[in-house]
């Protein structure tokens, strides 16, 4: 496939880990002379303060935060806050003031180092019980990041899902589609979801989208930039419910194929999903439905998830990753990947394929026309978690979901490097990121806590 005023861009300094290292499970922190205290906070036992949240929970290099919210119990006069890592105070978080609003929340001013590290921090609350100090810990609630917000939370999960080689990013806000640009901030494009922008930043592709079902339910869509308005279209699908996944651009970056699905009755009571590409011919998108691999069912249900200006492109179904090329004779031909997994993009090259296998994300190489996969990107989440890869880019950069949340990967020569990114504090399961362009060095687009975000990565 090919995300307010925004803070600068910042290098991002985390843990690299080869992927022949298996992920790991967040650190515990170190709470000497204090209670037990349980992930979140929560002691395990004894008296004193407990820290249940932090708000905001992140920030960034150099910043000055101040009225940040602190919510427990057992807060007093004497309480005293502190941003730590393995149990003590990190130097590079310095508490300004610490200012008591009730026995349930405290407020603190604080101020980041432009050299703290991007990390998840511990927040202590400190307090003076007959002479005793007592300390409560909120594990990791709190992180130094480089996650730049797009779109805020909302009741329904929000995402970047596609973004360009200049930066601009596309997705979903509130059931609403929208496009982000540097210097210019966020557009509604109305009710639906944005999928994928060309290189151009003319043209974006989406579909129609219900939040009560978490999928499409009208017909594929395409806007169109005409000066500073996106004008709306419907990609032709015969009436049918169909969803744009991806676009590709031609030399000029202006969108030539997209790729998606068309849902087609296959009975009374049932539909499937038949992978289909819009070409442009003669100023309009034109439908080609691509074939079924041999092998599989005639009503076997495939997404197309990505393609390529080759006309290459991938998708397929859980279990059954699927590559289409042009035949040379107007046609396409549908191989089935090796191995178990699923498709989900596809190199510019069409040399290699990312998606998952076994759990875990995992991509395919060619060479002299065989593919050879699918090769695992990290080891097992020990079923904690899922890991997949959404996107590559021409430089190898990888973009999904690791072990822990949202993660790139870099394929160079015969190794591959793993790098988490960030998320807006207290780490959820369902981050991830999305797409990653083409520039040097990238930016990825995704989402954390509900929120639409991109990073700049160091590579």
């Amino acid at each position: 496939m090919a995300r307010p005023m925004t803070p600068p861009a910042r290098l991002l300094v985390t843990a690299i880990a080869l992927v022949a290292l298996a992920c790991t499970g967040d650190p515990t922190a170190v709470n000497p002379g204090g209670p037990s205290l349980a992930k979140g906070g929560k002691p395990g036992g004894g008296s004193g303060p407990r820290v249940d949240s932090v708000a905001p929970s992140y920030g960034y290099q150099g910043d000055f935060l101040s009225d940040v919210k602190i919510s427990g119990a057992g807060f007093d006069a004497s309480a005293e806050a502190s941003w730590e890592r393995n149990g003590v105070p990190d130097p590079k978080i310095t508490v300004l003031a610490t200012r008591f609003i009730s026995a349930s929340e405290l407020r603190a001013d604080i101020a980041i180092a432009g050299d703290a590290e991007i990390s998840l921090y511990d927040v202590a609350v400190t307090v003076t019980v007959s002479s005793v100090r007592k300390k409560g810990v909120g594990i990791e609630s709190f992180e130094v990041t480089t996650a730049q917000v797009i779109a805020t939370a909302c009741a329904t999960s929000n995402a970047a899902m596609g973004v360009n080689g200049a930066g601009q990013v596309v997705g979903r806000s509130c059931d609403q589609g929208f496009v982000w640009e540097p210097g210019a901030g966020t557009v509604s494009l109305g009710i639906g979801i944005a999928t994928d922008l060309d290189e151009a930043g003319t043209t974006i592709v989406g579909a129609s989208w219900s939040s009560a079902t978490a999928a499409s339910d009208g017909p594929a869509l395409v806007w169109t930039r005409s000066g500073a308005v996106w004008v709306r279209g419907e990609l032709p699908s015969d009436g049918l419910t169909a969803r744009a996944n991806a676009v590709a651009s031609d030399a000029a970056g202006h969108a030539f194929i997209i790729g998606g699905q068309v849902k087609e009755p296959v009975s009374k009571r049932s539909t499937v999903n038949r992978p289909t590409l819009w070409l442009v011919s003669g100023g309009a998108w034109v439908r080609t439905q691509l074939p079924i691999p041999a092998g599989l069912p005639s009503n076997t249900s495939l997404n197309l998830l990505d393609v390529n200006a080759a006309g290459q492109a991938v998708g397929g179904r859980a279990g059954d990753a699927v590559f289409w090329e042009p035949d040379g004779g107007g046609g396409y031909l549908a191989t089935r990947l090796p191995g178990t997994g699923q498709a989900n993009g596809i190199s510019a090259d069409g040399t290699v394929i990312v998606g998952y296998a076994g759990g875990v994300a995992a991509y395919w190489r060619r060479a002299s026309g065989t593919w050879t996969g699918p090769i695992s990107l990290h080891a097992s989440c020990g079923g904690a978690s899922s890991g997949w890869a959404n996107a590559v880019n021409a430089a190898g950069v990888i973009a999904g979901k690791g072990c822990g949340g949202a993660a790139v990967w870099k394929l160079s020569g015969g190794s591959v490097v793993e790098l988490r990114l960030p998320g807006l504090g207290n780490q959820d399961s369902s981050q991830e990121a999305w797409d990653v362009n083409d520039a040097i060095p990238a930016r990825a687009s995704g989402n954390a806590l509900k929120t639409a975000v991109y990073w700049d990565l160091p590579f």
